[in-house]
């Protein structure tokens, strides 16, 4: 027996046998943080297993790398564009799902289910069929998001919210400000704050050899964005910014870290083209170790408004890296005064002159850099902070599971019924 199978074999042996559930199969900052807690948990001595929506995405790949169990099974979220096909076929997959993911909870005999989203709620009322603690990590706004492209609920706000409330589940929420915004909407429901580490390895990844090499060839100061060009990350500020550094650095370069094959990247790209700026514009792609490439660069923005914890905004911090971010959610929350700037949300051209100061000013660049480096290493690094951090979210497990006790379940109705049966209370 392997040190690993002895570790699983004593989680089980203490009732330490825990389920992730991922919204999504994709490998972006919201799943890679569920496979850092995962990795954490397997190392404190739990049994883990993950469940991944079927579909593709990468996400199984890294869990099997890890050398994490894995099991998918078919379910969506239950938020969307609001179209009506979509919505009716999201639905009708919540029903087939929870009845399935209940009976599979169950043969598992999982401690606790943790269901690392709100954007999907089949795992949380499979979990309470199945009589299963469970927690429900929060770490986006979902329909509360700012900045346009919100989704909207498939059951409707008000259902929604009721489930989540009565679906007998503890909440974590990753900043301030996404239980600010839930904590009104959820009354009753306990919700705690507990900041995510974030590893850092600072060595580019084999796979990002050519990422590096069109860094290294770009002569100018080199602004790098983070994330899949989707509209809600609205690269189009960064474009919308690049006339007026251009205008004072010729050679400057916005390099795109991310998956570009949406339509959004086409819309970016033809803003560019219109500005005249579109030969500025360096897309890299997806990248394997984005926070190492981040290192390279002179400054790393985020344009998106609807962030709960920025994952990046640290990883920049880690990187020893400036950091411009829209001053706007959990970014504000993330950067504090003399960690960067904040510029004035969907205004490019406060944007470029963010930019443009922190390159007219190297020693405050260098203090903020420093500053931002010393809170990253103390409050979000795996090596300081991960022994806490999973004390944190065993005791949230345990008040799941004395919640779960003091409530019994309603087998028949966590689905199709806004309220819950009177069985149950």
């Amino acid at each position: 027996m392997t040190a690993s199978d002895t570790m699983a074999a004593t989680g089980e042996q203490k009732g330490r046998r825990i389920c992730f559930v991922s919204h999504d199969p994709g490998t972006q900052g919201a799943e890679r943080a569920m496979l850092d807690m995962a990795l954490l948990f397997h190392e404190a001595g739990w049994s883990v297993t993950l469940l991944v929506p079927e579909g593709a995405g990468g996400l199984v790949e890294l869990v099997r790398d890890a050398g994490l169990r894995v099991q998918t099974m078919a379910y969506r979220y239950w938020m969307g564009p609001g179209r009506l096909k979509g919505r009716l076929l999201r639905i009708a997959s919540h029903l087939r799902a929870v009845p399935r993911l209940a009976a599979w909870f169950r043969a598992e005999a999982f401690d606790v289910v943790y269901t690392h989203s709100t954007a999907t709620g089949a795992p949380a009322l499979a979990a309470q069929r199945a009589g299963i603690p469970h927690v429900w990590h929060m770490h986006e706004f979902g329909p509360y998001a700012k900045g346009g492209n919100a989704p909207v609920y498939d059951l409707g706000e008000a259902r929604t919210l009721r489930l989540m409330r009565d679906s007998g589940s503890v909440f974590v929420a990753v900043a301030h400000v996404i239980r600010d915004a839930f904590a009104p909407r959820l009354p009753g429901a306990e919700i705690r704050v507990i900041y995510q580490p974030v590893p850092f390895d600072p060595e580019p990844a084999a796979g990002d050899a050519a990422a590096v090499a069109q860094i290294a060839a770009i002569t100018g100061p080199k602004i790098i964005y983070v994330g899949a060009v989707t509209p809600t990350k609205r690269q189009e500020d960064a474009v919308r910014a690049l006339p007026a550094l251009l205008a004072r650095f010729p050679e400057a370069r916005l390099i795109l870290g991310g998956r570009t094959n949406t339509p959004y990247f086409d819309e970016v790209m033809a803003l560019a083209r219109e500005l005249g700026v579109d030969h500025a514009i360096v897309p890299l792609g997806y990248l394997k170790n984005a926070p190492a490439i981040i290192g390279l660069c002179d400054i790393s923005i985020n344009c998106r408004l609807a962030e709960a914890s920025p994952r990046v905004l640290v990883e920049s911090m880690f990187a020893g890296t400036c950091v411009i971010a829209a001053g706007e959610g959990g970014n504000v929350e993330s950067l504090p005064p003399g960690t960067g700037l904040l510029y004035a949300p969907m205004d490019g051209p406060d944007l470029a002159a963010k930019i443009l100061h922190v390159l007219d000013h190297p020693e405050e660049r260098a203090a903020m850099i420093a500053t931002a480096h010393d809170k990253a290493v103390q409050e979000r690094s795996v090596d300081i902070y991960s022994k806490t951090y999973v004390a944190l979210i065993e005791d949230a497990i345990d008040a799941a599971r004395a919640l779960r006790a003091s409530t019994r379940s309603c087998p028949p109705c966590p689905m199709p019924r806004p309220r819950p049966c009177p069985k149950s209370r």
